[in-house]
């Protein structure tokens, strides 16, 4: 899919303002306590930090534990690490990266939803000039490279996260019984232009804990599955300590039969003495 520059206008100083968004400048303190203007998230770069995104999405759609126990600043290190290797004049650290993913997903959101309106009759953004978008609070400038590799990714998310969601409501409608089988393993569907078939539900797709809504679907999967855990680990271990119990009231029993019938064998000895003694006696007396 893609897309072109606004069409039917210039670029004035404001629009370009606004490009400056996606363009960020990171202060770094000098030595004389001054602030000072970083490197620039120029496009080339920006490029980047989004190609290393999509290689760490695609790892995830082969392998869906990949990374998932990683800390932020181990993933986003990763995808630093992946940025330099792509563009070798970054020097872009884990915070950084993570922070412009943060604009990025975000404006790229923004028009995504726009572009589900097509189906209605709106103008796609990439169509519609900078005085327009203006009308309709948009952004006056985004890449439409950039869009179209974040598209080929995060649609497909955005696409998963909608059925997830509408999936669980309708369980949820068809009461108590339905809601306690097995979860159901949904196919990445292939993005379209389009993506009038996925519903809005208000949330940014899945990346991490703080930019993606599949992670809400994952983390309350997580939550489940490790209380099931926890509970199954507890049962198995009340369980273990019932078996240790009866096997200690088994040799408890075990040693008092022993030594009963060892009583009643000395008690039998005793007896059997008694009563020698008493023969020996009558005889003597006869």
């Amino acid at each position: 899919m893609d897309f072109e520059e606004p069409i039917g206008s210039q670029p004035d100083s404001s629009a370009d303002a606004d490009e400056s968004v996606h363009e960020d400048l990171e202060d770094h303190a000098n030595v004389g306590g001054k602030k000072c203007r970083g490197e620039a998230w120029g496009r080339e770069m920006t490029f980047a930090l989004i190609e290393a995104k999509r290689v760490e999405a695609a790892k995830i759609a082969v392998d869906p534990d990949y990374g998932k126990w990683d800390t932020a600043p181990v993933k986003w290190g990763r995808i630093a690490d992946t940025v330099r290797e792509i563009c070798p004049r970054s020097a872009k650290n884990f915070k950084s990266c993570k922070d412009k993913w943060g604009d990025l997903s975000r404006d790229w959101r923004k028009i995504f939803d726009w572009n589900k309106k097509t189906a209605s009759g709106e103008e796609n953004y990439f169509h519609m000039s900078v005085q327009r978008r203006k009308k309709e609070d948009l952004l006056t400038r985004f890449k439409a490279d950039h869009y179209t590799v974040m598209h080929s990714f995060l649609a497909k998310k955005e696409s998963v996260a909608g059925n997830r969601v509408l999936d669980a409501h309708t369980r949820n409608m068809r009461g108590p019984s339905s809601a306690s089988g097995g979860g159901d393993t949904l196919p990445w569907p292939q993005a379209s232009e389009g993506e009038t078939s996925s519903p809005s539900v208000g949330r940014r797709p899945r990346e991490d804990a703080d930019d993606g809504p599949g992670m809400l679907e994952v983390s309350k999967a997580l939550t489940t599955n490790t209380d099931r855990i926890a509970e199954a680990v507890e049962r198995q271990a009340k369980t273990g300590e019932t078996q240790v119990q009866v096997l200690e009231r088994m040799v408890n029993i075990d040693e008092r039969r022993l030594e009963m019938e060892e009583r009643r064998s000395v008690a039998e000895m005793s007896n059997q003495a008694k009563l020698i003694d008493v023969f020996a006696k009558l005889a003597e007396k006869l």
